[in-house]
C-alpha cells in the first residue's frame, strides 16, 4: 500500500508546504529568467496571481484526492474548506 494512502491526513497537511515550495520555485525561476535580460518578465501582481492559482490548484487537487480516498463527497471542500480532509474520518 502506498504511503500517501496509509497517511491521508498527513498527505492533506503536507500539500500546503509543498504548494508553497512550488510557488517559491516558480517565482525564483521566473526571476532568474529575467535577470540577464535587464527587464522584468512578470511584475509582482502577476507573480502573486500565478502563485495563488498554483497554490489553489495543488491544494484543491490533493484534498480532493484525499476526500475520494476517504469515500467522502467533494462538496466537503466547498462546505468546510481546505481542512475538511483532516477533520473528516474515513468511511471505510
Amino acid at each position: 500500500m502506498n504511503w500517501f494512502k496509509r497517511h491521508l491526513n498527513w498527505t492533506a497537511a503536507l500539500a500546503i508546504p509543498f504548494a508553497l515550495f512550488c510557488e517559491f520555485c516558480a517565482g525564483f525561476l521566473i526571476g532568474l529568467a529575467g535577470l540577464g535580460t535587464g527587464r522584468i518578465l512578470v511584475d509582482d501582481t502577476g507573480l502573486s496571481a500565478m502563485g495563488l492559482i498554483m497554490y489553489g490548484v495543488i491544494v484543491l487537487a490533493v484534498n480532493g484526492w484525499v476526500l475520494q480516498q476517504k469515500a467522502r463527497s467533494l462538496w466537503w471542500l466547498f462546505l468546510v474548506g481546505w481542512f475538511a480532509p483532516i477533520w473528516l474520518s474515513n468511511k471505510t
